[in-house]
């Protein structure tokens, strides 16, 4: 009774009888010792895969880590347009005595208080006044209520190309005239 099993590192042993031998298939053998080269010949060819697969995902992580920056100075300057509108509308709710005209007193207010704007005065504050009283900006009644909106210009240009060309940063407060 013979059995003969493949080893990898030694080629085929025929037992035959209890008796081990080790025999050496020409065939096996070439078989054997090509595997690996073909094996280190793939490694070699694959030496700069990792650098081209890194050239080619980095210009798309560069767009997103703009965008997200981006996107983050637009919400912060959406933060500062809410803040000014706040200081605004505050302004034009308590200027009933001191000023004739409230409009323009908020109007300073409000672009003073958002100086971290970039162009502070592409600003457009608007006024609207509902009531009893018949509030104006020159006439300002007690207890009626002053809405202050503003608009701002943003800008999401990212790289060459602007994602929202039309972007504007809107905020609105209603205040009670004192």
């Amino acid at each position: 009774m013979a059995l003969k099993c493949y080893c990898r590192h030694f080629g085929s042993i025929d037992a035959i009888a209890g008796e081990d031998r080790l025999s050496r298939d020409n065939s096996q053998s070439a078989e054997r010792n090509s595997v690996p080269r073909s094996m280190n010949t793939k490694r070699k060819s694959e030496k700069g895969q990792s650098l081209v697969e890194f050239a080619l995902a980095l210009p798309i992580l560069l767009v997103l880590l703009l965008g997200i920056l981006k996107g983050g100075t637009t919400f912060y300057n959406w933060i500062t347009l809410a803040e000014s509108v706040q200081v605004g509308g505050r302004t034009l709710a308590v200027s009933r005595l001191d000023n004739p005209n409230g409009c323009s007193l908020a109007t300073t207010a409000l672009q003073n208080a958002a100086v971290n704007l970039s162009g502070n005065t592409n600003i457009t504050p608007s006024y609207t006044f509902s009531g009893n009283g018949g509030s104006s900006c020159t006439n300002l009644v007690a207890g009626d209520s002053a809405t202050v909106t503003a608009t701002y210009a943003c800008n999401l240009q990212i790289l060459w190309y602007n994602f929202a060309p039309n972007c504007t940063l809107k905020s609105t407060i209603t205040e009670r005239i004192e």
